[in-house]
């Protein structure tokens, strides 16, 4: 007999022939594909991509707390004269467009032509894109953009008048 009556044979015989007939195993569902753009189309946000979340507290003022050398921090408070209590500390940005001062902002996912204008502009894509609309004191919302290689959130009560706070770090030694 040759191998392929043999195979026709088991296959015939089934379980008489000492062969277990098994229920062929279900497929693992796949995650859907993330369609592909169009030529020349930005790809839209990953889908885990999502807005700054904001902790509870009231943060309706907002200011360019300080901006240095890889580094720009946002802070935020109900009264920024004497203190915040909140900062986004944005490290590495690569691009900023933010007023100095803004309220009530409403975070979003960065649209696909600003997340193109962004990386035809750093020539990458940033590791973080943040956008919003805000009050800038004008009678049309501000849109912020920010993108930088990451972003930490720190919760804490800074003092305004405190020598070094805008350094983000301890008071140091001024020389005199």
């Amino acid at each position: 007999m040759d191998p392929g009556q043999q195979r026709t044979t088991a296959q015939r015989a089934g379980p008489r022939a000492g062969l277990r007939a098994e229920p062929a195993p279900e497929p693992e569902p796949r995650p859907e594909p993330y369609p592909e753009p169009e030529p020349g189309a930005c790809p839209a946000p990953a889908p885990e991509e999502q807005p700054v979340e904001l902790p509870e507290g009231s943060w309706w003022d907002w200011d360019v707390f300080s901006w240095r050398p890889g580094e720009l921090r946002l802070a935020a408070g109900y009264d920024l004269s004497y203190h915040h209590g909140l900062e986004l500390v944005f490290a590495d940005p690569l691009y900023v467009r933010c007023p100095a001062d803004f309220h009530d902002p409403v975070f979003r996912v960065p649209t696909p032509e600003e997340r193109q204008a962004v990386e035809r502009q750093c020539g990458e894509p940033p590791g973080v894109l943040v956008a919003f609309e805000a009050d800038g004191g004008g009678s049309e919302p501000v849109t912020g953009l920010i993108a930088a290689g990451s972003l930490q959130m720190r919760v804490e009560l800074v003092l305004r008048h405190a020598p070094g706070a805008e350094s983000g770090g301890p008071p140091g030694h001024t020389p005199g």
